[in-house]
């Protein structure tokens, strides 16, 4: 059996090999005289169209009622139309478990203020009271609840026996039980 990587580089000659044998080239069409020059004396670079205007979309174009389908191709990679949508607060369709929920299909969320934060979207809100209120306060909460368990530690001690040690013994546990205690608790 060959090499994973002598199988995909035989791979990759044959493919090479086989666009090389259909005409298939690598390299870019010719470009006719008569479009050099256009471009050269546009302002544009020699040999390349770079700097050609692409059609109007203004509002006499329609870009309004424009998808985004029909606006690649009048414009290929602007998208504002739709970007415009989402700043505007359209809901769109939503595929998540909760479509009732408001902010399904809402990319911009609408402002919100909860207690401990700014007027602003819910995402930035919860950062605010996480980062502001949660953080500190829950760390300095749990820093005391250890200390108070430290405390309780050092007055009290381990829990004694009530009475005098007879030396027996009593299985509270089995060790079947035992082990699927401590199985569950490592996972």
């Amino acid at each position: 059996m060959q090499h994973p990587s002598r199988l995909l580089r035989a791979l990759l000659l044959s493919a090479c090999a086989a666009l090389a044998g259909s005409g298939v080239s690598a390299q870019p069409p010719p470009v006719a005289p008569a479009a050099m020059a256009a471009a050269a004396g546009a302002g544009g670079v020699k040999g390349a169209n770079i700097f050609d205007v692409k059609p109007d979309a203004s509002e006499a174009a329609g870009y309004t009622t424009q998808t985004n389908g029909e606006r690649a191709n009048v414009q290929p990679g602007n998208n504002a139309p739709m970007w415009r949508q989402v700043g505007a607060g359209v809901t769109g369709y939503s595929s998540l478990p909760k479509s009732e929920a408001p902010e399904a299909g809402n990319l911009i969320q609408p402002f919100v203020q909860y207690p401990g934060s700014s007027l602003t979207n819910a995402g930035e809100a919860w950062r605010q009271v996480r980062n502001n209120w949660l953080i500190p306060y829950g760390g300095a909460l749990l820093l005391i609840v250890l200390g108070a368990i430290a405390l309780f530690y050092m007055t009290k001690g381990t829990i004694k026996q009530h009475g005098v040690d007879t030396g027996k013994k009593i299985e509270r546990f089995t060790a079947f039980e035992r082990s699927a205690h401590w199985s569950n608790g490592l996972r």
